[in-house]
C-alpha cells in the first residue's frame, strides 16, 4: 500500500494529471513492483473535486465507487477499471459529474459493505445507501460516525474480517469555495 501511495503522490502533480492518467502510470509502476505471476492486486479510486468548476472527475481501479447523495436523491456514479496489477494492457476512463452544495460524498472500503453478522448475512450496499439517504441532512462527521455505529450493531459480537475506512465530503456554498 505504501507503494501505490508513493507512486499516487508522484504522478498526481503537474501537467496531465486525471484520474485515468495517474492511475495508467501507477498501474504500470505496481506492476515493475509484482513478481511475474503474482496473484496480488490492489483496488483504487482516484478522484478531484473541482470547486471552481463544480465537477468531480474520477477513475477506478477495481475499487467501488463512492456514493454520492443531495438532500433528496442518490446520484449514481458509473466507472470500469480493473484493479491495479491485474493486467499489462487494460484503460481507466475518466468519469465527470456535476457537484453543487449540499452534495454528500461518501467514500468507503468494502469491509463496510461486506462486514457480517452472526447469521452470515452481509451489511450490504442497499443497507449503506438506504443508511445514507435516511440520514442526508446530517452534517458529514455526524453521517460518518452513524455508519459506524450501525455497521458495528449490526456486526453485533462478530469479529470484523476487513478493515472499515470511511470518509464523507459535504460540498458547501461556492463563495468560500467550501469542502467540509
Amino acid at each position: 500500500m505504501a507503494m501505490v501511495n508513493s507512486s499516487i503522490e508522484k504522478f498526481s502533480h503537474g501537467k496531465d494529471v486525471f484520474p485515468q492518467k495517474v492511475i495508467a502510470k501507477v498501474n504500470k509502476d505496481v506492476l515493475q513492483h509484482l513478481p511475474k505471476d503474482s496473484d496480488i492486486f490492489i483496488t483504487v479510486f482516484y478522484s478531484i473535486i473541482d470547486l471552481k468548476n463544480n465537477i468531480f472527475i474520477y477513475s477506478k481501479a477495481g475499487q467501488m465507487p463512492p456514493l454520492l447523495f443531495d438532500k433528496t436523491k442518490r446520484i449514481p456514479l458509473e466507472a470500469k477499471g480493473p484493479p491495479l496489477g491485474a493486467f499489462e494492457r487494460c484503460s481507466f476512463e475518466d468519469n465527470q459529474i456535476k457537484i453543487w452544495p449540499g452534495i454528500k460524498i461518501v467514500f468507503f472500503t468494502d469491509g463496510i459493505p461486506e462486514t457480517t453478522n452472526r447469521s452470515g448475512k452481509m451489511f450490504g450496499l442497499s443497507r449503506l445507501q438506504r443508511l445514507i439517504a435516511s440520514n442526508s441532512t446530517l452534517g458529514p462527521k455526524e453521517l460518518g460516525e452513524k455508519i459506524f455505529k450501525e455497521v458495528e450493531k449490526f456486526k453485533g459480537k462478530e469479529s470484523q474480517a476487513d478493515d472499515l475506512t470511511l470518509v464523507v465530503v459535504e460540498i458547501e456554498d461556492k463563495k468560500g469555495g467550501l469542502v467540509k
